[in-house]
């Protein structure tokens, strides 16, 4: 992902994202399905909802994003902790890349072509 896209993401909820996490492992097609699904984590972070059971030492243990990146040509989403919530938002998001064209974000197709897997539209199947 372009680096401008990345900072867009990562201000959305900073809080999210911590100076261990190296980069979003995808292209910029995917960039409104990523920026919807931490929106929603965003807002239910933020929510009287949400608690926080884990702890290390007796002090919370803030939810970060460990890793995104594409696999077999979907989205893959991983956090340090799971609840309900995130475990159906995150599970959307990976679902509507399967039809998501990951460079450009139009409707596409998953594919496979010499053994790698990526969803293209027709007008990315060569990139």
């Amino acid at each position: 992902m372009s680096p401008e896209k990345e900072k867009e993401l990562i201000d959305i909820y900073p809080d999210l994202f911590d100076e261990k996490f190296f980069c979003f492992e995808c292209h910029d097609g995917w960039f409104e399905l990523l920026k919807k699904l931490i929106t929603q984590i965003k807002q239910f972070c933020e929510s009287p909802q949400f608690e926080n059971p884990l702890t290390i030492d007796d002090k919370p243990l803030e939810l970060k994003v460990t890793q995104i990146k594409e696999k077999y040509g979907t989205l893959r989403f991983y956090t340090n902790y799971f609840n309900s919530f995130i475990e159906t938002v995150v599970e959307e998001a990976c679902h509507s890349s399967k039809t998501t064209c990951e460079v450009c974000g139009n409707p596409g197709t998953l594919t496979r072509k010499n053994f790698y897997w990526s969803v293209r539209c027709k007008d990315c199947e060569t990139t």
